[in-house]
């Protein structure tokens, strides 16, 4: 069967002042009919087999603030934040035939999936120093993504996705400027750095 999504969303935004504008955003998916696998036993010698179904459930739920500065003056720039939360059965519609073969009971609870990333920030600030030059910075950072702890022999310790990897963030640097040659010709000089802090 194909995968069904529900969503649901409201959001609310207001201007405040002449050039600064918030907004927030709630968010609910239900995702259901998501592939799985169901160990099949058959009445020859025992045999087992996966058999792919509709079977796992997962849901997603958030919500997101966001700020935003128009470019009346030198300076202009926005920053969004979210808190969101995925959980399921599985990330991996095998799971269940891998927890077979490891001889490992299939989750029957909630846990995170493997793009769970609670915090996610956004951010860029611009500088306009004159009409024709400009100086950006852009900003993310987003916390640790969930993985699943093993021993040495590579089974796993707990339940699916109990850890959390370090959180990642980035900083990149854009200008230009624009040099008016003549009425028709204009030339820009551009410049970008990326991972500024490393």
């Amino acid at each position: 069967k194909p995968q069904r999504t529900t969503q649901y969303e409201v959001g609310f935004s207001q201007q405040i002042g002449q050039d600064l504008g918030v907004e927030v955003t709630g968010y609910f998916k239900d995702i259901r009919n998501l592939n799985s696998t169901k160990i099949v036993q058959s009445f020859v010698a025992g045999d087992r087999y996966g058999l792919y179904i509709n079977k796992d459930y997962a849901n997603s739920r958030g919500i997101t603030v966001a700020i935003s500065k128009r470019p009346n003056g030198p300076f202009s720039g926005n920053v969004d934040y979210t808190y969101s939360i995925s959980e399921g059965n599985a990330s991996d519609p095998a799971a269940a035939f891998y927890d077979e073969q490891a001889n490992i009971e299939p989750e029957k609870v909630l846990v995170p999936l493997d793009w769970d990333q609670r915090h996610t920030l956004n951010g860029s600030l611009t500088f306009h120093p004159t009409k024709v030059s400009g100086l950006s910075l852009v900003f993310n950072y987003g916390s640790g993504f969930p993985y699943t702890t093993t021993n040495a022999d590579g089974q796993r310790t707990s339940f699916e996705n109990n850890g959390r990897k370090p959180p990642t963030y980035n900083v990149d640097l854009r200008g230009f400027y624009n040099f008016q040659i003549s009425k028709s010709i204009r030339l820009s000089a551009n410049i970008n750095i990326y991972n500024l802090t490393n």
